[in-house]
């Protein structure tokens, strides 16, 4: 592109070409909408969570702070679609806590209020009665979504290098985001009410893919965060816990009093044994011990699924179907009411929602 041309398309007297907006992009890495959107730029505190905080639950490297930034962007583009349309952005929930409330009776409060939204949900056919694991994420992101909440789950294709060092994170007011977790989905439902209990604190923060660091930490906002997602999993079964004493060598660390607990809600081993360090239930020897054993199996599966993945291979037994992320049904009809409204074309609809040019917009915006 000469200087004469870019200086005509500064100046509006020319457009530009979706070939050199797609190069443009390769340097930022932002997406399409990045580059065309709307909304105007922001102070650098505004723009960006790394300049709000100094101190994060992760270690970034380059690709994961592109990631973040990538949301980020994604938060301002919101801003202007909703303000298009007049959608109202305000929190649907009036009462904000801090670590001084107890984070037990909030969770108690909050399962209650989830389960009023999710029976109404349930009669209105937006989702299903199902207690499988996946139902269960996909619950309650609805139900996160009728309260304005934004939630948009990362997805990384094994084939690509590039991994982030991220299970989730949340960006104020409204966004959050939780890795795919295709083996361990209670892992990514932990991660995803970890982050709500950031946004009921009004507190970002990304949290680090180490299940160590995300289940226990020094941090009184982790902690708070922690016993939240826990206490609203655990939801009626709290009688189970309240059961157990010590764990320890004498009792086989209540494995099966604990199996039964796994059975009964979406909590995870490693999040179980964890609230009981937490209440001093376990030794910090005895939860040594357990988690070596629960980190020692799940490598064991990883390697059986790796060899099993293999022996397919060489098999030449294809596994079909490339994996898609549980859709944002808040943003997408954002989106489509804006395509409707004019406000955006057919490329920012299809970048939006991630439409190939090959696919009718009328499968997806319908759909």
């Amino acid at each position: 592109m000469t200087q004469e041309a870019l200086s005509e398309i500064i100046d509006k007297n020319e457009g530009i070409g979706v070939n050199w907006l797609k190069r443009i992009d390769k340097v930022f890495d932002c997406g399409l909408t990045w580059v065309t959107g709307k909304g105007g730029a922001p102070d650098r505190k505004k723009r960006s969570i790394f300049f709000r905080k100094e101190k994060f639950n992760t270690d970034f490297d380059f690709y994961s702070k592109k990631v973040v930034t990538r949301y980020e962007d994604l938060k301002f583009q919101i801003e202007a679609l909703s303000k298009y349309i007049n959608f109202d952005l305000k929190d649907k929930i009036k009462e904000r806590y801090s670590v001084k409330d107890n984070p037990v009776l909030v969770a108690e409060k909050m399962f209650n209020e989830f389960n009023i939204t999710k029976r109404a949900l349930v009669a209105k056919g937006v989702i299903k009665n199902s207690r499988d694991d996946k139902t269960y994420l996909v619950n309650l992101i609805r139900v996160l979504e009728e309260l304005n909440i934004f939630i948009f789950e990362h997805l990384e294709m094994p084939t690509k290098k590039d991994k982030v060092s991220f299970n989730g994170f949340f960006i104020s007011p409204n966004i959050i985001v939780v890795k795919r977790q295709q083996k361990y989905l209670r892992r990514e439902i932990f991660t995803l009410m970890h982050e709500f209990a950031h946004y009921l604190l009004n507190v970002e923060e990304v949290d680090d893919d180490d299940d160590d660091k995300l289940f226990a930490s020094n941090s009184d906002v982790e902690n708070w965060c922690h016993s939240f997602a826990y206490y609203f999993l655990l939801g009626d079964e709290r009688g189970l816990i309240n059961e157990l004493e010590s764990a320890n060598k004498n009792n086989d660390f209540y494995k099966v009093e604990i199996a039964n607990i796994y059975n009964k809600t979406k909590l995870s081993y490693k999040s179980i044994y964890t609230n009981l360090l937490f209440t001093n239930k376990i030794s910090r020897d005895g939860y040594k011990v357990i988690m070596d054993e629960i980190n020692n199996n799940i490598r064991i599966n990883k390697i059986r699924e790796k060899i099993e993945k293999d022996k397919n291979k060489d098999l030449g037994i294809a596994v079909f179907g490339v994996p898609k992320p549980i859709v944002s049904n808040i943003f997408k009809d954002l989106v489509v009411s804006n395509y409707f409204e004019g406000g955006i074309n057919e490329p920012e609809l299809r970048s939006f929602l991630n439409i190939k040019q090959k696919l009718p917009i009328d499968d997806v915006i319908y759909s």
